[in-house]
């Protein structure tokens, strides 16, 4: 099942929760009060779709880093991946996706490239003042925290 946002229900209110709690500074003697934003973020680029969302960070430029797990979309759901394509379905976005606070996608990236090995299972994700992000994974295989910056790649362990 797909949104006309392409994020799952969930996702996006856990995206909202977290991109509002930033928005709505409030008193220290008042209950903070979230409320969903349905249009954010804005639509993503060529069909993209989300997976199950597993971590979401905010860095020092307040942009939102969101990671998801490309591999718990169901067969309909991208069935545009397949050769010839199965349907005019959406296809998985990159697993790290960064926005702006008004919802508009500023980078993409993600899987598995030369010098490292990308996680089974994307689990968790930090973004630090200098621009770097790191992210893990938690598949029983995954020994790893993985550092990456505007640059390149730097391995944590």
């Amino acid at each position: 099942m797909s949104t006309p946002n392409a994020l799952h229900p969930i996702a996006r209110a856990c995206v909202m929760a977290l991109a509002l709690s930033f928005a709505h500074a409030s008193r220290a003697d008042e209950i903070p009060r979230f409320v969903v934003e349905p249009l954010w973020p804005k639509p993503l680029p060529a069909n993209w779709i989300l997976g199950q969302v597993s971590g979401i960070a905010v860095d020092g430029a307040d942009h939102i880093w969101v990671i998801h797990r490309p591999l718990t979309l169901l067969d309909d759901e991208k069935g545009a991946i397949e050769d010839p394509p199965a349907s005019k379905c959406r296809t998985p976005a990159p697993p790290v996706l960064e926005f702006a606070a008004d919802g508009n996608l500023l980078r993409s990236w993600g899987g598995p490239g030369p010098g490292f090995d990308w996680p089974k299972n994307e689990h968790g994700t930090f973004a630090d003042r200098d621009g770097n992000v790191r992210l893990a994974g938690n598949d029983p295989a995954d020994h790893q925290i993985l550092k990456f910056s505007v640059q390149k790649f730097n391995r944590v362990s």
